[in-house]
């Protein structure tokens, strides 16, 4: 599996991704050099019998909307961190570190919860499709080291070929740092605390 660029299908909606984007143009200008969240490992249950489903929870820089309209994307991407990756399980207590060379535009930043890019045997690319998730849950989302601030204009939707919602992220928690997703909902209910 691979990853790819937001891809857009209207106003706060697309065909795979769900949660939060915020982008340069919306917030004055502000570059992105350092992305942080929470999130909690969903449950995966098989949303159609006999179908291989796939989905993935992380933050990143790049490749998101740079506007709220989403008018304007970036192509550039890098998922779990920006050259240097920190990943830390909270339960087991676990890590994992790595630093990479990457360029980016610095443009947007994102805490999502994908159905990522699926190659098949035969070569054939296509975005998997999403299997029926608990609750995901983010929270103390940041942005260059400071609270993010989420707003409803930086939700995303995913949603099917023909519109239906896949998955719906919520309106953010009271301190606007954390969000839910539920999948193969029309809509989602916020966090009440961080």
């Amino acid at each position: 599996m691979f990853h790819r660029p937001i891809v857009r299908v209207g106003a706060n909606k697309s065909n795979n991704w769900s949660g939060y984007n915020q982008g340069t143009l919306e917030k004055g200008g502000t570059q992105f050099s350092s992305v942080d969240g929470t999130w909690t490992v969903p449950t995966a249950r098989q949303h159609k019998a006999g179908e291989a489903e796939f989905s993935a929870s992380w933050v990143g820089i790049g490749g998101g909307c740079v506007d709220a309209s989403c008018s304007v994307t970036d192509a550039t991407l890098i998922q779990a961190g920006l050259w240097s990756i920190d990943v830390q399980n909270q339960t087991t207590g676990q890590t994992f570190n790595q630093t990479t060379p990457y360029t980016s535009t610095h443009a947007t930043a994102e805490w999502i919860e994908e159905t990522p890019v699926v190659i098949d045997n035969s070569g054939t690319v296509t975005v998997g499709p999403l299997p029926a998730l608990s609750t995901v849950g983010f929270d103390q989302s940041q942005t260059n080291g400071k609270p993010a601030g989420l707003v409803a204009s930086e939700q995303m939707q995913l949603i099917d070929a023909n519109g239906a919602p896949l998955a719906t992220p919520s309106a953010p928690d009271p301190d606007a740092d954390g969000f839910n997703v539920c999948s193969f909902a029309l809509s989602c209910g916020a966090p009440s605390s961080s």
